[in-house]
């Protein structure tokens, strides 16, 4: 979808704006895949950079950001028969919920039988 829709770059530009104009990730050509590099000046550029745990929150709530602001603008058109597309129609909420933003690996147990995470 984000390719589809050009929201690619709207994510990018999200990202660095709240992290560094540096750092970029870059999708695969079939947008399974995000690498990120680090621009050094002078044409170089540090490939396959490692990113920390709240650039990589901050990558994930860039891509949401921007699907949001695809869809509100869409849904924002006046006449249905004028939207570039019928997909987000059925559309009536979004829930954001994240219970364990504030759990790393070390402490997040999850019991598989119950689902529950402690």
């Amino acid at each position: 979808m984000l390719q589809e829709q050009g929201q690619d770059q709207d994510a990018i530009a999200h990202f660095q704006h709240y992290t560094s104009d540096k750092l970029t990730p870059y999708f695969s050509a079939d947008f399974s895949e995000v690498t990120f590099s680090f621009e050094c000046g002078n044409d170089e550029r540090t490939e396959n950079v490692k990113i920390s745990k709240g650039e990589e929150s901050n990558f994930i709530w860039s891509i949401f950001y921007s699907l949001l602001e695809l869809i509100i603008s869409v849904l924002n058109v006046p006449d249905a028969s004028e939207s570039e597309t019928d997909r987000y129609d059925q559309l009536e909420y979004m829930f954001i919920d994240d219970p364990v933003t504030s759990l790393d690996e070390n402490h997040l147990i999850s019991d598989t039988k119950s689902g529950r995470i402690y």
